[in-house]
């Protein structure tokens, strides 16, 4: 594959004219954003695209008439806001860097079978963000997905987890996390950080120092550790927030 097979001006991907017949095309380095309808007719084969590091952005309908199934932008590190990738279409596989900022779905026909993330040291399968040191938000809202652990990035300040099925959720120490909004599990452990928290179908709901006096606050039920039973004031708003019992060192 050489860079005759493309058409670039100022950095736009304008034209691609190979026959990819080896089911991978490697987009040039200089690369910034794909135009609408470049690859306009279907290939023999499946195709990956790998995107370059110089590459920031997409048109929507870009792969509109190409049968691509797999792309790769794990080499893009000016991408920091997952929204800036903006496809339509279902794509079996997507692989993103770990330097993102923000993983947020707002396009419902952009589909994705399955998420991996991806730097110099390998390849990180969905569900584990702890190689994203700097991920701040991540949004499942449209996105449905699976995945039997999530393990959050210590940076991360808000998580939703929205369309995602998994058994846990693994929060780690001196988290910054803010905002939480969590479903369908058996225990989740808050952070005293998080100023925000949504609950629903959560057995039990741990909630560490001051993190039950969060501004908004909605859960089926709270288990409340390490309180320290002479200094406590039970306020009827704890009730209405669903309050059941304190676990404290000398029992409930």
């Amino acid at each position: 594959m050489s860079n005759n097979e493309f058409i670039i001006e100022k950095g736009i991907l304008k034209a691609y004219f190979g026959d990819a017949s080896e089911g991978i095309i490697v987009i040039p380095e200089g690369v910034t954003t794909i135009q609408e309808s470049v690859f306009q007719e279907p290939t023999r084969n499946n195709l990956t695209i790998i995107f370059p590091s110089t590459f920031e952005s997409t048109s929507p309908d870009a792969f509109k008439k190409a049968n691509v199934t797999s792309l790769d932008f794990s080499k893009c590190t000016k991408i920091k806001d997952f929204t800036t990738i903006a496809l339509n279409g279902y794509f079996s596989e997507v692989i993103l860097p770990v330097g993102l900022i923000k993983l947020a779905f707002t396009n419902k026909d952009f589909r994705i079978g399955e998420i991996k993330f991806a730097d110099n040291n390998g390849t990180y399968k969905f569900g584990d963000f702890s190689h994203c040191k700097i991920l701040e938000e991540i949004s499942f809202k449209d996105f449905n997905g699976s995945a039997k652990e999530i393990i959050l990035p210590a940076n991360l300040k808000s998580f939703e987890q929205g369309g995602v099925n998994c058994q846990s959720i693994k929060i780690p120490e001196k988290s910054r996390l803010e905002k939480l909004n969590v479903h369908n599990l058996n225990c989740i452990t808050v952070p005293a950080s998080v100023e925000e928290l949504w609950t629903k179908n959560v057995n039990y709901v741990f909630f560490e120092k001051t993190a039950l006096e969060t501004r908004e606050c909605s859960c089926s039920g709270y288990v409340v550790e390490n309180v320290d039973i002479q200094h406590i004031t039970f306020k009827d708003e704890m009730s209405e927030k669903g309050l059941k019992y304190f676990e404290t060192s000398r029992g409930l």
